[in-house]
C-alpha cells in the first residue's frame, strides 16, 4: 500500500499515501472500490460518503518510479483523499475499504 500521512485542514482532513501505483491501476482500484466507473479526470475522482451527501476527493499525482534491486522500476504515485466535514467514524471506515481496494499481493 505504502506510506501514509494524515492532516487536518480547515474542516477537512487529508490522507495521502504513496503508492506502488499507475494511471491506469489507479483507474481500475476506484472502480473496484466504488462498485461502478468513476470517472477520473486530470487525476481526480469523487466518490460519495454514506448517504448524507459528502464527497471524498481522491488525487493520483504520479512521481518518478522507484528501482528495485537495479532491475525493476514500480510506478509510483502520491494518492490523497480529501475528506470535508466528515464524521471520524465514517472517515475509518472509508479508509479501511479503501485499503482493501488497493491492496496487492506480496510478501
Amino acid at each position: 500500500m505504502g506510506k501514509t500521512k494524515q492532516g487536518v485542514m480547515k474542516n477537512a482532513t487529508t490522507i495521502e499515501k504513496i503508492m506502488a501505483l499507475s494511471p491506469r491501476e489507479f483507474e481500475k482500484s476506484i472502480a473496484a472500490f466504488a462498485g461502478a466507473h468513476v470517472p477520473v479526470v486530470d487525476g481526480r475522482a469523487s466518490i460519495a460518503l454514506g448517504t448524507e451527501g459528502q464527497i471524498a476527493e481522491i488525487v493520483f499525482e504520479p512521481l518518478p518510479p522507484r528501482r528495485v534491486g537495479g532491475l525493476l522500476d514500480l510506478p509510483q504515485a502520491r494518492v490523497s483523499i480529501v475528506m470535508p466535514n466528515v464524521a471520524s467514524e465514517l472517515q475509518s471506515d472509508f479508509l479501511r475499504r479503501f485499503d482493501i481496494a488497493f491492496q496487492r499481493g506480496g510478501g
